[in-house]
Parts: structure tokens; C-alpha cells; sequence
């Protein structure tokens, strides 16, 4: 199975938590902009998305990526590797905003912060106010 050229990153998240779920960015030209092989593979599955908002809202890009969690799924040695949930983030990770080293490795302590609330939201939990 090839991976699906759509995700510029993907972190997994699980540490402490009952199941594993996922954030993903989406692979863009300018920011926000999905870039032209993303808009192309899509629309051949049935959507009509071009930006990252239109993205994160689009049912038919929801249904591609549970497609592929559930073909990832399915090798999985048990329940606990199997990735739940995901969240399609509306920017991708970068060095100006903190998620990347200058060797564009990514700081998951400053992801799990900055994204607590899409976090949260995945297990059900309320965010803090």
C-alpha cells in the first residue's frame, strides 16, 4: 500500500490516553492552499476541497482518510495499535511557529500543548478555560 500524498505531517497521539488518534496537516503550496496533487487525488475520491479549511470540513475527505486508518488498522498486532480518531489541523507545523526544530524535527511537548484543545476534543474531554 502507498501512502496517500496528502499530509505534510501526522502525530500520533496515545501516551497516557486510552486509545491512539492522530493529528494531520495537510500538504499545502502557500499557506492554506492544498497543493495541486492533494486537489487532484481527492477530487478523484469525490472532493471538491482546495483549501485547508474547505478540507477539515469536507465528508468526502473524511471518508478517504478513515479509509486509510482502517486499511492501516487492519495490520495492526492489537486494539491499542489501532489509531481511533484524527483531527485535520488548519496549518501546518513549522519552525516560526515552535513545532519544528531548525532540523524540522517535530517538538511534540509544544504540539501536545499548542494543540490541547484539538486534543482533548478527540477523547471527549472539555477544554480548560
Amino acid at each position: 500500500m502507498t501512502a496517500l500524498p496528502l499530509f505534510a505531517h501526522v502525530v500520533v497521539i496515545g501516551e497516557q490516553k486510552k486509545y491512539l488518534s492522530c493529528l494531520l496537516t495537510m500538504k499545502t503550496k502557500e499557506p492554506g492552499i492544498l497543493t495541486d496533487e492533494v486537489v487532484t487525488y481527492i477530487k478523484a475520491k469525490g472532493s471538491n476541497a482546495k483549501t485547508v479549511k474547505e478540507a477539515m470540513t469536507c465528508p468526502a475527505l473524511k471518508k478517504i482518510i478513515s479509509d486509510g486508518m482502517e486499511a492501516a488498522n487492519k495490520k495492526a498486532i492489537s486494539n491499542a495499535q489501532k489509531v481511533q480518531k484524527f483531527t485535520i489541523l488548519d496549518a501546518d507545523f513549522s519552525v516560526d511557529g515552535g513545532e519544528l526544530t531548525p532540523t524540522l524535527k517535530m517538538k511534540r511537548k509544544i504540539i501536545s500543548q499548542k494543540y490541547e484543545p484539538y486534543i482533548n476534543g478527540m477523547y471527549g474531554v472539555e477544554a480548560k478555560l
